[in-house]
């Protein structure tokens, strides 16, 4: 993960794209088909990345960091504690606290979500992505060019949709 004074000299340039620095941040809540797909997505781009996980306990955390291990930490991995099991504020604390760390890079949240093939069963999931594009803290527009939201879908079921 990058650190604060790694992110180069001076803010971005929108004239000059390949002066553009990004971090990718992955917010991974188990280890799912669509947490697999928004990690594999994030390697795939070339660019700084690191996975993003919250759990409810310390316990939690801890167990999260063994699968991890396990599966090969092939990025670099961050645990938030939340102790009341709240998912989208410490979520746009930790964000923002890097985005202004690192002032200099355009931060992207990859935001993996399971789609539903029925309506119904759609109710059952967090949607996390929305409900972060509402929730930016104050003083960050929502049409921010250093914090970009991505949502990468996955559908449920084995045959798509």
């Amino acid at each position: 993960m990058l650190r604060p004074g790694t992110a180069g000299a001076g803010a971005e340039s929108a004239q000059d794209p390949g002066q553009v620095g990004n971090l990718l941040i992955v917010l991974v809540i188990g280890f799912d088909r669509a947490a697999m797909r928004g990690l594999a997505y994030a390697a795939g781009l070339g660019q700084p990345a690191f996975a993003l996980h919250i759990s409810p306990t310390d316990d939690e955390a801890g167990r999260f960091r063994g699968y991890w291990q396990a599966w090969g930490n092939y990025l670099p991995l961050e645990v938030i504690v939340s102790p009341h099991r709240a998912l989208v504020a410490p979520l746009v604390n930790y964000i923002w606290s890097l985005r202004v760390l690192l002032a200099g890079l355009t931060l992207t949240v990859i935001v993996p979500e399971i789609v539903s093939r029925r309506w119904w069963e759609g109710i059952l999931h967090a949607h996390v992505s929305g409900r972060l594009r509402r929730t930016r803290p104050e003083g960050v527009r929502r049409d921010s060019p250093q914090l970009t939201t991505c949502r990468l879908p996955t559908c449920d079921a084995e045959d798509g949709m």
